[in-house]
């Protein structure tokens, strides 16, 4: 089965607004919702919205942090979640950044490929009705009152091979992010690599992306947008290392200078355009339609946009590439 997704909440509009735009998903094809977390809203409520306007999207979070959250409630979260949609929900468990983390929540950012691993495997004992145990081997204590009557696919996010490897071994997707379309096969060799060595079918795993995408082309408007969306990634460790790994110094280079002397204004500026096509989804519309195609064509299952733009009629453009580039008009 061919399977698109859709980010929400969409860029533009507010959660309350999301129940028509749920509703017109579907009827256009998308198989699936993606919510994210970052500055805006927390990862399930979308989901559990969208499950009451909704009948067949599979919903996901992707993803949601292992620091930001402890496993118990982690796993009270997706049991609501998957009540109110039985069968259909994914939990996309990540780490997230230092400055997301350290910097807005507090707490230290450590050992995340460890951290991850703990934190899929504890959700994963709640969720199939065990108690949870802090050390594994032991008798836990928490157990969820109500456990999911069938198991909750727990998904991976993952830039790096240690994290890579780590997801293949134990998870039952992975999500990525922020890379261009050829650079997959290569992310994809090391989760494969994780799946193998831990006696796994590689092909079992799902792959899904989120992709940023606009549908506007380049303009100064994109751009502006852009280039805020990307900064905070960007300047991020685990981002830069990524990066770095697939190949992209000469590119993040001219940016990172200037944002590490603190001015952000021209870091802003020194982010060239080929970063930016690089790392989102930016064209017109049939630009976009190839471009996602080669995502697949590198190995990704799930393709799952999200739509921005700068333009005056944001919501309309917004709405515009989610029309377009559906599976109905494919």
């Amino acid at each position: 089965m061919r399977r698109s997704g859709l980010t929400i909440p969409m860029f533009g509009f507010a959660l309350r607004e999301h129940g028509d735009i749920v509703r017109e998903a579907e009827e256009l094809g998308y198989t699936d919702l993606w919510s994210a977390e970052t500055s805006g809203i927390d990862g399930f409520s979308p989901l559990v919205y969208a499950a009451a306007f909704s009948t067949q999207a599979r919903l996901g979070t992707a993803i949601v942090s292992a620091y930001t959250r402890g496993p118990a409630t982690l796993a009270m979260s997706a049991a609501a979640v998957e009540q109110a949609a039985p069968g259909r929900f994914v939990l996309g468990i990540g780490a997230s950044t230092e400055v997301m983390v350290q910097g807005w929540n507090g707490v230290p950012f450590k050992r995340p490929v460890s951290t991850v691993r703990e934190s899929i495997r504890r959700v994963r004992q709640a969720l199939n009705g065990e108690r949870m145990s802090l050390v594994e081997g032991e008798r836990g204590a928490f157990k969820l009152d109500a456990a999911p009557s069938a198991p909750v696919p727990i998904y991976g996010a993952a830039l790096r091979p240690g994290m890579l490897r780590m997801v293949g071994e134990v998870a039952d997707g992975v999500v990525i992010n922020f890379l261009p379309p050829s650079a997959v096969p290569l992310v994809m060799a090391e989760v494969r690599a994780g799946a193998e060595a831990a006696g796994r079918d590689p092909d079992q795993l799902d792959v899904v992306c989120r992709n940023m995408l606009c549908a506007d082309g380049l303009d100064d408007a994109t751009r502006g947008i852009a280039r805020f969306i990307l900064a905070v990634y960007v300047s991020s460790p685990p981002y830069e290392a990524f990066l770095r790994w697939i190949g992209m110094d000469e590119l993040i280079e001219p940016f990172l200078a200037k944002w590490r002397a603190g001015d952000r204004k021209g870091a802003l500026e020194a982010m060239p355009d080929e970063l930016i096509q690089s790392l989102l989804v930016v064209g017109d519309l049939d630009q976009c339609r190839a471009r996602l195609e080669e995502y697949r064509e590198g190995g990704v299952r799930v393709p799952c946009i999200a739509p921005f733009s700068g333009s005056q009629d944001a919501r309309g453009s917004v709405m515009r590439a989610m029309r377009e580039l559906s599976p109905a008009r494919s």
